[in-house]
């Protein structure tokens, strides 16, 4: 338990050392979603009229997913097989095990105080009304696609046996669904060329399953299974190329 503590606090540590993680993290959906609901008040969605903030909110709260599960994770584990930090690790005999148990846990709850941060935002500063809204429906669907995000981080962190490489690849992976995926543009304003790209990643499934769920109140039973597909792969190939070294 003690080990578990350690690297939690190690790991916490990192993080907070680290500003442009906290900056797109934090401030940023902060920032777009007041920026993009006080310029709109209402949006045209299928024929029905939803409020600007309500259609923002699951995009900027995805946005934090993708900043924390691609950036953190994706960019911070490539880097600490660069300085040698596991290699540590393991000569101080903290397993695979707990390293990722504690990392997982801990970038869960910088990415849930993240998304409550801007929950709170949404309701006392920009009027958002939670009437009829499918909350715990919301958290399930939250969870399912922060471990499908989680899990890619880690993919592109051991991409390849070069740790310098595997940064490089999950930096550029990184800015590249940022902006691809919708979390900070939406997808049916992009060039067309650009929204077929968008569609065949597996951020898409996963963007419209929040999208839906808070919007409509029910999540897509297609878009939950294929994150759900996404996660369970996702998680062999992490598990089977992950570098403890």
């Amino acid at each position: 338990m003690n080990k578990f503590f350690g690297l939690f606090k190690v790991e916490f540590l990192k993080l907070v050392r680290t500003p442009v993680i906290l900056f797109f993290g934090f401030i940023a959906p902060q920032f777009f979603l007041w920026m993009q609901s006080t310029n709109f008040s209402e949006i045209t969605l299928e024929g029905k009229k939803v409020a600007t903030v309500d259609y923002s909110f699951p995009m900027y709260v995805f946005l934090t997913i993708l900043v924390i599960g691609v950036g953190n994770v994706g960019v911070g584990m490539s880097y600490n097989r660069l300085i040698r930090f596991f290699k540590r690790l393991k000569l101080s005999g903290v397993s695979t095990f707990d390293f990722i148990i504690a990392n997982f846990l801990l970038q869960l709850f910088v990415v849930t105080i993240s998304v409550v941060s801007l929950l709170l935002t949404a309701i006392y500063i920009l009027d958002m009304n939670l009437n009829g809204k499918a909350i715990f429906s919301m958290i399930g669907v939250f969870f399912v696609v922060w471990c499908m995000v989680y899990l890619l981080g880690m993919i592109f962190a051991n991409l390849t046996k070069d740790a310098k490489t595997s940064q490089s690849v999950a930096l550029v992976s990184y800015f590249f669904l940022i902006f691809i995926s919708g979390a900070t543009y939406p997808v049916e304003l992009m060039p067309e060329i650009l929204q077929k790209i968008s569609k065949v990643l597996p951020t898409y499934p996963a963007l419209s399953l929040l999208k839906d769920t808070w919007i409509n109140g029910n999540a897509s039973a297609v878009d939950f299974a294929v994150v759900l597909t996404f996660t369970v792969v996702f998680l062999f190939i992490a598990i089977k190329i992950f570098k403890y070294d």
